[in-house]
């Protein structure tokens, strides 16, 4: 009895050294999709701004004033919905329209509308918005300046 609790002992230390982190496991799928799309994390700071399929159209229009105003190269805005972002938006920072949806199928915690957070070519956090959430918003926006 006591070898079998050694032997699951040890195999349970095997799969869990095997076994990438949430936080590194996310932050290779994101890149490997920044790569498809001809970017990549950076080190500096930046803020992807991502709307997926089922993001709430209403909610992203009450939040655009506070991205009109940008002229940032440490934003990026990825969307699979072409009409959210106007072209004074777009025009504005780094922009990609997923035509394909391809950022829908990945095993990514994604909803209505994502900020992912990097730094070091890392994800360091992710972040949700709400319609009236325009400070928090701006609020991260100014840190990523």
């Amino acid at each position: 009895m006591k070898k079998l609790h050694l032997i699951l002992f040890y195999i349970l230390i095997l799969f869990s050294a095997c076994k990438e982190n949430k936080a590194d496991y996310q932050t290779r799928i994101f890149q490997e999709y920044l790569l498809s799309i001809n970017r990549e994390l950076p080190n500096k700071p930046h803020l992807y701004i991502v709307t997926p399929t089922l993001s709430c159209k209403g909610c992203v229009q009450r939040l655009i004033p506070s991205v009109k105003n940008l002229n940032e190269n440490n934003i990026t805005i990825i969307t699979t919905n072409k009409q959210l972002f106007t072209a004074d938006v777009i025009n504005k920072v780094d922009y990609y329209y997923d035509e394909e949806r391809e950022i829908d199928y990945l095993d990514l915690d994604l909803y209505s509308i994502t900020l992912i957070l990097t730094k070091n070519e890392r994800i360091e956090k992710f972040d949700y918005l709400e319609a009236d959430e325009n400070e928090k918003l701006e609020s991260y926006i100014n840190k990523y300046k």
